[in-house]
């Protein structure tokens, strides 16, 4: 009984050690490594085409494109463009309750109309040498030309004339300026850009141009006078000069003078290529 137990547990290990060595002698076929994701190269993005959607609030056309130079420096160009829509000023002039005008200079306001193109070259700096991605300070130039048109009654009683006329009062405005942006920008993975402007302020000088054509021949001292004041309280509310040159086609002034402003806080959304 015992040497049949024996030669059982001798069958059973020599069995087992068959096929370990059987197994050993087998190619093991190696397990497939999962493949890792590759990250997303921002540095291979050269060129962003963004739209500020602030500006649509104000009834005006934002867009800017951005280049990259390497890694720390992009250059992009903005414009700007707002058709010719009311006056700004126009609300805020009528929700003050301290403003007062005579019934020509309402007529002026209630017709005016604003339109302008802005034109805004910049050179950024990114601080994490991600470009165009992180936060950057952004030194830029700005040019910005301004029109105002708002119609005006005048008499022209040297004329034998009592009726009132109309005529076309016409602001232009022209200005150069410097500042400095600082802002964040945002790459998603799938291409789209979100552009922070923070804060943006500026200086420069603004060279204005007011004229009306009408003939004034038959005009007397009374009838300009007439002019005169009807304009007055709109050129203190736009902060235009009241002095006139006269010609016989017209009348005219012309000003420069030390301006700031500042651009806002703004949001653009765009895509980068």
């Amino acid at each position: 009984m015992i040497m049949h137990m024996k030669t059982t547990l001798l069958v059973i290990i020599f069995s087992l050690n068959g096929l370990l060595l059987l197994a050993q002698d087998q190619p093991r076929t190696p397990r497939p490594r999962p493949e890792k994701k590759k990250k997303q190269v921002y540095e291979l993005v050269d060129n962003v085409v963004k739209l500020n959607m602030s500006s649509l609030l104000l009834r005006s056309l934002s867009l800017q494109y951005e280049r990259k130079l390497n890694r720390s420096t992009s250059f992009a160009m903005g414009i700007i463009y707002r058709p010719n829509f009311s006056t700004p000023i126009l609300n805020v002039l009528m929700k003050d309750t301290a403003f007062t005008a005579s019934a020509e200079t309402l007529f002026m306001l209630r017709s005016s109309r604003y339109k302008a193109l802005m034109l805004t070259p910049e050179f950024r700096f990114y601080f994490k040498r991600k470009a165009p991605r992180g936060l950057y300070l952004a030194p830029f130039l700005r040019y910005k030309y301004e029109t105002l048109t708002a119609d005006y009654r005048y008499q022209d009683t040297g004329a034998g004339s009592a009726a009132l006329k109309t005529a076309t009062y016409k602001n232009q405005i022209n200005t150069f300026g410097a500042g400095i942006l600082f802002g964040l920008q945002i790459l998603t993975k799938k291409r789209m850009t979100i552009d922070f402007w923070f804060l943006g302020p500026w200086v420069g000088m603004e060279y204005i141009n007011n004229s009306s054509k009408i003939n004034t021949s038959g005009l007397n001292e009374y009838d300009r006078a007439y002019i005169e004041s009807s304009t007055e309280s709109y050129n203190n509310a736009l902060g235009f000069s009241n002095q006139y040159s006269w010609s016989g086609s017209g009348f005219s002034n012309k000003s420069n003078g030390f301006t700031f402003g500042a651009r806002m806080i703004g949001i653009n959304v765009g895509y980068s290529f």
